[in-house]
């Protein structure tokens, strides 16, 4: 992150594809698809060398059938060098308690609150061990992840990972 920060912008988009509609004895009634957009902007800024903060907002917007939903949230987020090896993070998604509801059928869905801590450290710039953990607010769940890269030549990386949660 450059000494003023930084700005950064996304987007995702995400289509089930057609998906065909039917009636209890099967008849084909019309295909539809469910299509989420999300768009984000963000900003990072070390506040001193050891110490950077950076906060996104995100506008999400998805259509299904004939019904539609757009909402926004924010993500606020830190990361601390402890040593020049050793990094913390910590995050909180979706700040905001928002629901997405689709107008014209008035069903919805939450968007959980995620807390997110991690840690990374370097042995020897060759390999990276990292932890780290997600915690649903709403569900009460926690995911655990970890990985490592080994960087067994210049210009080779080989990374793995464990993933407890959904990918």
């Amino acid at each position: 992150i450059q000494k003023k920060g930084v700005f950064a912008i996304g987007f995702e988009f995400f289509s089930s594809g057609d998906i065909t509609r039917r009636d209890v004895k099967g008849t084909k009634l019309e295909t539809f698809s469910d299509k989420q957009n999300l768009f984000m902007i963000g900003y990072g800024h070390n506040i001193s060398p050891k110490v950077a903060v950076g906060l996104t907002g995100k506008v999400f917007m998805q259509s299904i059938l004939a019904a539609s939903a757009t909402t926004f949230d924010v993500d606020v987020g830190g990361l601390f060098s402890l040593t020049p090896n050793f990094r913390i993070g910590l995050a909180v998604q979706n700040v905001l308690p928002l629901k997405v509801k689709l107008s014209g059928v008035g069903a919805g869905a939450d968007i959980p609150m995620i807390g997110r801590f991690g840690m990374h450290y370097r042995f020897f710039k060759k390999l990276t061990v990292a932890v780290e953990g997600d915690y649903n607010v709403v569900s009460g769940r926690f995911e655990p992840h970890a990985g490592l890269e080994f960087v067994p030549v210049k210009g080779l990386l080989i990374a793995g990972g464990y993933d407890a949660g959904n990918i």
